[in-house]
């Protein structure tokens, strides 16, 4: 075990938890640690045990398994550097789930005190411990259905809690003033009557909706990496959601924002600059941590993809030199069609007022709500006009047309006023604007008439303009994004958030440069093969027996690599 206690400071040295530890320390905490092997399909511990030992995966892999329901769930594979067990030391609670080897594994463990002993003497670690179990938290309660295959949520978090609390104050307040109105109206202005249980019911209705709203809002906002890319996500449910991602591997820097007020309140603003646009999370708790901990998954993902740079090469060489069959992959089973009455479903009301819709590589924009509303008003008031003329009909308060007439004009003028208002949302819903991966659309269309639709390659965008439109503009956050492509432009108008819309189109400008750019560097890797196996052909029949592919880790590692090699880390 001496060979391995002497690679303890480096695994250490490399993992986030511990980044800000003096040299001193770090070895001190190295010596604590206790090296043991586990053999293959061991379980380390069950959930519900009591935790009672820090684990660090130093050679082998283990899985982490979450029952739940009667049904078990795997929640990662952990390998080198990987941590695992702090959850139930630094909360008090039993183990969250059972941790069993999959090979024969080395395990670095530290007891319960030694623990809890570094924790009170370096406070620093409670935080990044705090950070990375809420992050583990909210991706087992928060499912990621757009994740792909393999990916795996290292960081997750949103805006520190106090800033709900700011967005709580005034329905919270609205709440307080409504119980009084209640009170009031009912007890003693209207006492017993049933318009004061109505006015005052209405005013408590819309305030706890206001309050429930706010921390909805509030909990949809995300900020997560995972180990493939960085993500901001923005939801308002209903109306509005943005995706904004990038490649970990055009990552620039990560950096730090924080105030006075941040720094005594334990939060700040983490900026991560890539190729595409810089990617912000406002007010997130321990911005320290979590910034250490992308720069971390960054650095990995450069090394990975040098990496597999080199694995790339060398397998081309491999190819070229002595060719294998080459098999088709096995298409993947087609989809499951929905049903009709979920395709009608989706169709009808997945999206019945949402202005943003990010999906399948594109994003879809419709005009703001207001231009809705301003289409349908007048179905409106026809409506409230309807509901108003029965209201005083039914009870006898007039006796004129008869019932049956009343019934057949209130019925014929509501399938009217139902068209009407089909048509009208159809005709606001039937304008859009779209980004895709290549191109920029606009396409009008009246329901049962013409349809006008331009597009046009990013390539050819020459510039993006917003401005807001206006004192309701400024108010409800819509306008018109500009973009200009050769002689002609393309005007998004009434769109929400124009600033997140251009963006967006910025953001797929610059994602569409570094695909060129990857295409660029594969087929210069074809050109790099090429030439070695035509030196090798030029050799002569001499050399029958291809040579073993040269080492290509002295090659100048692209843009965005370094020379480190990848070590992997813990999630659970």
């Amino acid at each position: 075990m001496e060979s391995n206690h002497s690679q303890i400071p480096d695994l250490l040295r490399n993992n986030h938890l511990f980044r800000k530890l003096s040299e001193a320390d770090l070895l001190a905490l190295a010596d604590q640690f206790e090296a043991s092997t586990v053999g293959a399909d061991s379980i380390i511990f069950k959930q519900g045990d009591r935790g009672d030992s820090f684990y660090i995966v130093m050679e082998g892999k283990v899985r982490v398994i979450r029952e739940q329901r009667r049904t078990e769930r795997e929640l990662a594979v952990l390998v080198r550097g990987d941590y695992f067990g702090e959850e139930a030391l630094v909360t008090h609670r039993q183990r969250s789930a059972t941790v069993q080897a999959l090979t024969d594994v080395t395990l670095l463990r530290l007891t319960q005190e030694q623990f809890n002993y570094f924790v009170r003497r370096m406070p620093h670690l409670r935080d990044n411990f705090k950070v990375s179990i809420e992050s583990r938290r909210l991706s087992r309660v928060k499912p990621l259905e757009w994740l792909n295959p393999g990916e795996v949520v290292y960081v997750m978090a949103r805006r520190n809690r106090i800033f709900l609390y700011i967005r709580l104050i005034l329905p919270g307040f609205a709440l307080l003033g409504s119980l009084i109105l209640f009170y009031y109206l009912y007890f003693d202005l209207l006492p017993g009557m049933d318009t004061g249980k109505i006015i005052g019911g209405l005013a408590i209705a819309v305030s706890l909706f206001w309050l429930v709203w706010n921390d909805v809002d509030w909990g949809n906002d995300y900020f997560i990496v995972t180990n493939q890319r960085v993500v901001r996500l923005e939801v308002v449910v209903g109306l509005y959601d943005s995706r904004t991602e990038a490649p970990l591997n055009t990552v620039l820097s990560v950096g730090i924002d924080t105030d006075q007020i941040g720094r005594f309140l334990g939060y700040g603003n983490v900026l991560v600059r890539t190729f595409t646009g810089p990617i912000l999370l406002h007010h997130v708790a321990h911005p320290d941590q979590v910034a250490s901990m992308v720069e971390e998954y960054w650095q990995r993902a450069k090394t990975t993809a040098k990496v597999e740079n080199e694995q790339a090469i060398q397998q081309a060489i491999r190819d070229r030199l002595k060719p294998h069959p080459i098999t088709a992959p096995k298409p993947p089973p087609p989809p499951r069609k929905p049903s009709m009455a979920r395709r009608v479903y989706a169709s009808l009301f997945s999206d019945f007022i949402k202005v943003r819709i990010d999906q399948e590589g594109s994003v879809t924009y419709r005009k703001h709500w207001y231009v809705l509303v301003r289409k349908i008003w007048q179905e409106g008031v026809l409506l409230l006009a309807i509901l108003a003329f029965l209201a005083i009909r039914l009870p006898g308060v007039i006796t004129f047309p008869s019932l049956g007439a009343t019934i057949a004009l209130v019925t014929l003028i509501g399938i009217i006023d139902l068209a009407w208002f089909l048509y009208d949302y159809q005709d606001w819903r039937n304008d859009i604007y779209r980004v895709t991966a290549d191109q920029v659309i606009d396409i009008e269309k009246k329901p049962f008439s013409t349809e006008q639709k331009k597009s046009a390659p990013l390539e050819s965008i020459l510039s993006i303009e917003y401005e807001r439109m206006g004192f309701l503009g400024v108010l409800l956050n819509f306008g018109i994004v500009k973009i200009t492509v050769g002689g002609t432009k393309f005007d998004f108008y009434y769109v929400y958030n124009p600033s997140q819309v251009q963006q967006d189109i910025f953001r797929r400008m610059e994602e569409r440069k570094v695909k060129k750019a990857q295409a660029e560097a594969a087929a210069e890797r074809e050109r790099l093969s090429e030439w070695i196996v035509a030196y090798h052909r030029s050799i002569g029949p001499g050399a029958a027996e291809p040579p073993a592919p040269p080492d290509v880790s002295s090659l100048p590692p692209e843009e965005g690599q370094s020379g480190e090699e990848p070590e992997d880390e813990a999630y659970y």
